[in-house]
């Protein structure tokens, strides 16, 4: 139980660190975008 639920943290801090960084390119990405036009 107690492995199970450590592995579910860990999981959930990961995907938020990937979601981060999703964020960050997307924005640079839309910012290259916004000056192209």
């Amino acid at each position: 139980m107690l492995k199970s639920n450590y592995l579910q943290i860990n999981s959930k801090k990961d995907f938020e660190t990937v979601n981060d960084k999703i964020r960050d390119v997307a924005k640079k990405y839309d910012a290259n975008i916004n000056q192209n036009e």
